[in-house]
């Protein structure tokens, strides 16, 4: 991630008339206009452009001019359907057909807030935005590229460097693992034993078929362990019936697939301090999630509890 060390150093480049002349580097004043249709399209766009950008990770920096490098207040949007970093994260996943990993580090900066996105460098290329809109047009099956120009459709050119650089870089076997910050959990009872069930969305970034044969969730306080609860159950999220790992009901997930589901847990043990935790809403509390594949790799990812339906 960029530093808010480097953000000044990009500053003053600009404010002595320099340049930065980067493909994988992009200033804004502000954010995009999330209020009008658009604006989530141009979204989906600039960020995917640099995902498809062959060069390292690739940044945007709202709040920084690239004119003559003044810094702008630049808080998170307002508009309620992209006011946080999950929800943008979330409108990735909606848009684009393979898509790929973006984070967020927000600075004060001499009384200003700058946010930076981090579009990690990507061994999936291309990635490609399904229906894309502009004042007049729209596209279906769109693969932008970023060039010092600006951002491009992909030309064959670039898409012969994007495969040619896939057929090296994707492992066989990859699962990648999101759970929204502030998620929910509730009730779901597993033969009889009280249980529980988070929604997860998982993504094969593999090149093979893959499937999903276990996993735990593992809470936390203070770094002390409360306890781990064993995976056993899942449905694709609010449809169809309960399958069970158990019975070798494995989740399969083809490549590039992305697949939203509801896993279940078992409490089997410290029933009652868990429903203590539950009364105090999980103050403090730190989840981890673990999912072994066929291949035993385990994948990972840490979140939040907003609230519970118990």
């Amino acid at each position: 991630m960029i530093s808010k060390e480097k953000i000044l150093e990009y500053a003053r480049i600009l404010k002595k008339g320099g340049s930065l002349e980067n493909p994988k580097l992009e200033l804004k004043e502000k954010w995009w206009d999330f209020s009008d249709e658009l604006g989530i399209y141009e979204f989906i766009k600039d960020t995917t452009a640099l995902a498809n950008t062959y060069g390292g990770n690739g940044y945007i920096i709202i709040g920084v001019s690239e004119g003559n490098g003044d810094l702008h207040d630049a808080p998170y949007p307002t508009y309620k359907k992209y006011d946080d970093p999950t929800k943008l994260k979330d409108s990735i996943y909606r848009y684009v057909q393979e898509p790929f990993q973006i984070e967020f580090q927000d600075y004060e900066i001499e009384g200003k807030i700058i946010v930076v996105l981090e579009i990690q460098e990507s061994f999936n290329r291309p990635h490609v935005i399904k229906n894309h809109k502009t004042g007049k047009y729209q596209y279906q099956n769109f693969i932008p590229i970023r060039k010092t120009s600006g951002v491009r459709p992909a030309d064959k050119f670039d898409l012969d460097i994007m495969y040619s650089t896939r057929n090296i870089s994707i492992p066989s076997y990859k699962l990648d693992l999101y759970v929204e910050n502030e998620t929910r959990m509730f009730w779901q009872d597993y033969k009889q034993k009280r249980g529980f069930c988070i929604n997860v969305t998982m993504i094969n970034t593999g090149e093979r078929t893959n499937f999903v044969t276990s996993g735990e969730l593992i809470i936390t306080s203070n770094e002390v362990t409360f306890s781990n609860f064993e995976m056993k159950q899942w449905r694709v999220k609010s449809q169809g019936n309960w399958f069970s790992l158990e019975e070798q009901e494995y989740i399969i997930l083809q490549p590039n697939e992305v697949k939203n589901v509801s896993i279940g847990f078992v409490i089997e043990k410290d029933f009652a301090k868990f429903e203590q935790l539950k009364k105090d809403n999980f103050k403090d509390m730190h989840f981890h999630l673990n999912i072994k594949d066929m291949k035993h790799t385990i994948s990972s990812c840490d979140f939040e509890i907003a609230s519970t339906m118990f």
